[in-house]
């Protein structure tokens, strides 16, 4: 234990099967990563059998069987002395695991998508109070792939349709409109958005040459945007 620890990604020990890499290929690869920290880019077979319960041949076999997956390759390089040498390399097995990994990530990203999409579809359909038809499907599908929009700003604005008492496709379809004109993308920004709208118009409402004895006097009632007066 007291002896240089050996870098492996763990990534590469869970899915070495998927690079169609056997557990003796694998071995292999373990011990040419020894060899290189020990200062020995190029182990010969016998040297390798020597520390593999497979014979030097074999471990020859071993070598041929990774160059030809890609995952290993020899390299030619100039020595301090001049020389040309060779030496193993495995930036190609790093390549292909790099690959892997995104691939494992975009499978993440995509089930991730796929639960986030359904969950709004689930409340709005639980907001509504009943299945969504087809077309409605296709629209939520719309604002999500075609106009990329953000899940919780499609929800924001089924939100503040609730709120305005204006429960249909037709408002928040002109809510979103609205908010992509003004570059709203996040649910932060159409709170701003919606805050800045509310402080003009209540700015707008108290001015003492609009207001008449009446509305003075009176409490008034909260203000919504009608998004559907833009039009």
């Amino acid at each position: 234990m007291k002896e240089t620890l050996l870098f492996i990604p763990t990534f590469l020990l869970k899915h070495y099967k998927l690079l169609t890499l056997s557990e003796v290929e694998m071995m292999l690869i373990l011990h040419l990563k020894t060899f290189f920290e020990e200062g020995n880019d190029f182990p010969t077979p016998e040297e390798l059998g020597e520390r593999m319960t497979v014979s030097a041949s074999e471990c020859m076999n071993i070598i041929r069987s990774l160059i030809q997956k890609g995952c290993l390759e020899i390299q030619q390089y100039q020595n301090e002395n001049g020389m040309i040498c060779e030496k193993y390399c495995l930036d190609l097995l790093w390549e292909k695991l790099d690959q892997r990994l995104e691939v494992s990530k975009m499978h993440i990203l995509m089930q991730q998508k796929q639960e986030v999409e359904a969950t709004v579809f689930e409340i709005f359909e639980q907001e509504f109070g009943r299945l969504l038809s087809p077309m409605e499907y296709e629209t939520i599908q719309k604002w999500m792939d075609e106009d990329k929009l953000d899940s919780q700003l499609i929800l924001a604005a089924l939100r503040e349709s609730v709120i305005s008492g204006k429960q249909n496709f037709r408002y928040i379809d002109r809510i979103l409109f609205d908010w992509m004109k003004n570059g709203v993308r996040t649910v932060d920004q159409a709170k701003q958005h919606s805050l800045k709208f509310k402080e003009r118009t209540t700015a707008f409402a108290k001015q003492p040459e609009l207001l008449s004895t009446q509305e003075v006097q009176s409490p008034k009632p909260p203000i919504f945007y009608n998004w559907l007066d833009d039009e």
